[in-house]
């Protein structure tokens, strides 16, 4: 009887590509930013935000093309992340900093380029409203954390990012100019 049943072999773990490591670990932390002791996700977060104003808010994207845009980063990152799960240990999950980067530009990308040249304490406002919200994980984000792998990764953070611009569009020109943070008045 004891040949009709074979026993199972536990099944060993596929051995590690060092190298396919190595590069999640790249673009997981942020280009390594995520390393940074003490404030990896606002480091990671600040990183977003210079890409954006260095490269996409120069580039002057349409929004839809910049939607598009961001949906490449996310699904990227949704990969990329998924695959540093299983690089990291549960401890160090705090080195991934790809989902603060994307949320830190989505939350950035509302402004015009005179708001970036003449009122630069707004972009301030609304990087600091991200990543409070982000922090706090104020609804809708501890929900959106709960999805499988990397796609819960990226959600909370693109959803704490379009928050932010919300509120940073949305918030009056006068409450803006109570601070001082006017924009020149443009003649046509």
């Amino acid at each position: 009887m004891n040949g009709l049943y074979k026993t199972q072999k536990k099944k060993e773990a596929p051995p590690r590509n060092h190298f396919v490591d190595a590069v999640v670990r790249f673009f997981a932390s942020g280009f390594y930013a995520g390393y940074v002791p003490v404030i990896p996700g606002t480091t990671g977060a600040a990183l977003g935000v210079l890409v954006y104003m260095t490269i996409l808010l120069r580039m002057d994207l349409k929004p839809i093309l910049l939607f598009f845009v961001y949906l490449g980063f996310y699904l990227v990152g949704a990969f990329i992340s998924t695959l540093a799960l299983d690089v990291y240990t549960e401890a160090d999950y705090n080195v991934i900093v790809i989902d603060k980067m994307l949320g830190a530009m989505i939350a950035v990308s509302g402004f015009s380029s005179a708001v970036w040249q003449h009122a630069l304490p707004r972009v301030f406002v609304a990087f600091m409203v991200y990543r409070l919200w982000e922090i706090a994980k104020l609804f809708p984000l501890r929900p959106l954390e709960k999805l499988p792998k990397g796609l819960g990764v990226m959600a909370d953070d693109v959803a704490g990012g379009i928050i932010a611009l919300l509120i940073g569009i949305y918030m009056p020109d006068r409450i803006w100019d109570t601070f001082g943070w006017t924009l020149p008045v443009v003649k046509r």
